[in-house]
């Protein structure tokens, strides 16, 4: 759990965020010490140009943050050897075992629910000022959350994937066999359609594409019936998966005038 720094702490409550990750110490700016074995902040230099240590990011925002670990990590043991998705293989075996009727999104989904309990019972959060907010992974991760969980107000995905054949979402560890065939079933767009009038902004590099904006077009007549069709925007950076820092800047200052923040400069 990240709190933002001093200066930022007032007597009105401060606005919250969930940021799911692979692993959450990246997430908050936190690196293993080789000498101690003990976590420590990251002090590269580098570090505010990471994309993946949003968490930290969103702290120096004046966010109280919650940074949370995605299964299979936190589920089953490493299976070993060099097969690069057999862990994740593992956990979806497990997971369909124990519980025939989810998906590993479902269980994405339910963790990252059960996370913001956790955000959301902490002192001084605001609950009308709550961020989902990911990249790759995590942004599916917040997406789908946000979507379903109406205690969220507002979504920033990074790259995720709006498309069913922008990425993997027909794994496993994901949806599997019940992704849509083809043209029928379900989209994304009408997924997006229940976040409305709540905020949604895309960073789209690589995964998420010019493809992705049609389906923030399509969600926009859902907007639109709420006076909101602004609310849903997109930035197709163009430089590949991770988005530069010039990208974060506009995530950042979109999501400062959603949530009538005073716009600070998170890299300093």
């Amino acid at each position: 759990m990240l709190h933002p720094p001093s200066q930022f702490r007032a007597g009105e409550p401060a606005p919250c965020a969930i940021v799911p990750f692979y692993h959450p110490e990246q997430s908050a700016g936190l690196v293993r010490d080789e000498e101690s074995g003990t976590l420590r902040l990251n002090t590269d230099c580098a570090w505010a140009t990471e994309a993946r240590q949003i968490g930290r990011h969103l702290a120096r925002l004046g966010f109280v943050v919650a940074c949370v670990e995605a299964f299979p990590f936190n589920t089953v043991p490493d299976p070993g050897g060099s097969e690069p998705f057999a862990w994740w293989r593992s956990a979806a075996d497990a997971l369909l075992a124990a519980h025939p009727a989810w998906t590993g999104l479902g269980k994405l989904v339910h963790d990252t629910s059960r996370a913001l309990d956790l955000l959301l019972g902490q002192p001084g959060v605001d609950y009308t000022r709550v961020l989902a907010m990911g990249h790759s992974l995590g942004g599916k991760m917040a997406f789908y959350t946000g979507a379903l969980d109406a205690r969220v107000s507002c979504v920033i995905g990074s790259d995720f994937g709006l498309p069913w054949r922008s990425t993997n979402w027909d794994a496993p560890w994901y949806l599997g066999a019940r992704i849509p065939s083809g043209d029928e079933g379900m989209a994304h767009h009408e997924l997006l359609a229940l976040l409305a009038p709540r905020p949604f902004f895309l960073l789209a590099g690589e995964t998420d594409g010019k493809e992705s904006w049609e389906y923030l077009d399509a969600a926009r007549e859902v907007y639109s019936l709420y006076g909101a069709s602004n609310a849903a925007g997109c930035l197709h950076h163009d430089s590949g998966h991770t988005p530069p820092v010039a990208a974060l800047d506009v995530a950042y200052a979109w999501l400062c005038e959603r949530f009538s923040l005073p716009h600070r400069h998170w890299r300093s």
